[in-house]
């Protein structure tokens, strides 16, 4: 049986800290996001505030859900807090 279309994509949108970061450290981020997310059919949007990052990442929900997982493990990202994660 074929899966409805929202129930194969994922939205996630967290917020974390970011303590002690570079800007070297958030032009990392971004290009290993911009390198890898596409091949995986994943987009988002990420801001960046003083001491914080809010981000939306949307696509397949398997790859969403493991790239949450390894966002979630990187050191850093602390105190990541998911705000929705759904289909």
């Amino acid at each position: 049986m074929e899966r409805k279309l929202s129930e194969q994509l994922r939205r996630v949108i967290y917020v974390s800290e970011k303590v002690g970061l570079s800007e070297q450290d958030v032009t990392d981020i971004i290009n290993a996001s911009a390198r890898n997310n596409p091949t995986k059919n994943i987009t988002g949007c990420l801001l960046e505030g003083k001491t914080s990052f809010l981000q939306i990442l949307e696509g397949p929900s398997d790859a969403i859900q493991i790239l949450y997982k390894i966002i979630s493990e990187d050191n850093r990202h602390t105190n990541v807090k998911s705000l929705c994660n759904e289909p």
